[in-house]
């Protein structure tokens, strides 16, 4: 069998070209070995079988649309977040259904977190597009007692030199 063959053979088999340690012709030997001919020393050529892998049968996303936000309140059945838009910039204020968010999502939510926030279009491997909106979570610490108290006196340290109050 010659090398080229056995690589027209591993692509019908779903195996990327093999590879060999030997070049040359290869032989087919009584033991199932496969050995050089070419050098005719008996050099046993090692196969290696790669699975071939397809990227244009897997789903693509294309963001239209994205923030980064930072969550400011969480209700019952939504939370507020401020988002700084990287499309166009500018920042806004927003309240987003909790519905949005994915269960594994939903345990690194709390008040301070850090999340990104993206509006497109998804291909499926059909070729089917789909709107979709995907808010991911940063893992972010929690604030602690002390972080909300440092940050409280911090404001009312503002407040009071600015005259605010």
């Amino acid at each position: 069998m010659r090398a080229d063959t056995l690589t027209a053979d591993a692509a019908q088999n779903g195996h990327a070209a093999d590879s060999t340690a030997a070049t040359g012709s290869i032989g087919n030997q009584p033991n199932g070995k496969l050995h050089n001919g070419a050098s005719g020393n008996g050099l046993t050529a090692v196969r290696r079988a790669v699975p071939a892998v397809s990227l244009e049968h897997s789903p693509s996303f294309y963001p239209k649309q994205e923030w980064v936000g930072r969550v400011t309140a969480i209700h019952k059945d939504e939370f507020d977040a401020r988002l700084h838009d990287l499309t166009g910039g500018g920042r806004e204020v927003a309240t987003i259904d909790l519905e949005e968010i994915g269960p594994e999502d939903r345990a690194r939510m709390h008040v301070g977190s850090l999340f990104h926030w993206m509006m497109g279009y998804e291909r499926s491997p059909s070729g089917t597009r789909s709107n979709v909106s995907r808010i991911v979570f940063l893992d972010s610490p929690r604030p602690t007692e002390r972080d909300w108290r440092a940050g409280e006196e911090w404001a009312d340290r503002l407040r009071a030199k600015w005259n605010l109050d």
